[in-house]
């Protein structure tokens, strides 16, 4: 498998969605994302958040589609502030810095620092 090239969270995601379907050759059964995270190198977290940026349904579903940017806004004021690489991932995809996607958050939730 080839490691994504960009640093793109949601371009990564369905890199990894790539192969979460397909057989991985060295167990002739479906990619786990765990077999995906040795492959490239990545936690299990990192690769669960990734592909969780791009599906909308459980894993294992067949359907996926993208977030709208409200969508990922609401995903983003749920993440709890101190899971900092879910929060960078949310805040690429909305192509803003981490730090000023904190604070849209906290006047989206009414809540000041």
């Amino acid at each position: 498998m080839r490691k994504p090239e960009n640093s793109n969270p949601v371009q990564e995601g369905y890199a990894y969605l790539a192969y979460y379907d397909t057989i991985n050759p060295a167990t002739g059964e479906k990619w786990t994302i765990k077999e995906i995270g040795r492959a490239v190198k990545k936690k299990y977290g990192y690769v669960r958040n990734r592909l969780g940026l791009v599906t909308k349904m459980p894993l294992g579903g067949k359907e996926s589609r993208r977030l709208t940017l409200e969508q990922v806004e609401r995903l983003f004021d749920a993440t709890p502030e101190d899971d900092h690489e879910r929060l960078r991932a949310f805040a690429e995809c909305m192509d803003i810095s981490l730090e000023q996607a904190i604070d849209e958050s906290r006047h989206r939730r009414g809540v000041h620092s």
